[in-house]
């Protein structure tokens, strides 16, 4: 999954075709997994510690993602508007 070119924050970003590791892939579909577990979060009443725990789950899988040379489309994830499913 390639990040498409858009408009991130001011700055255009990039469109790079790369050949995946299973690493990446894993570290994309967790990135996918936390965020749309943290949208729904926001929208749904929920305690103090499932917000602290999916906020350090986010975190985490961000750092992971930078670790491992994934910004572009870790930006690109970050940026899209949530789809209804």
């Amino acid at each position: 999954m390639p990040a498409r070119s858009r408009l991130l924050h001011g700055h255009l970003a990039s469109t790079r075709l790369v050949a995946y590791t299973p690493l990446h892939v894993l570290f994309l579909s967790r990135l996918a997994h936390v965020v749309a577990r943290c949208y729904e979060a926001r929208h749904t009443p929920s305690d103090d510690a499932h917000t602290a725990l999916l906020h350090h789950a986010l975190r985490s899988t961000i750092d992971d993602c930078f670790a491992v040379g994934l910004a572009p489309e870790l930006l690109a994830l970050l940026a899209e508007e949530p789809t209804e499913a």
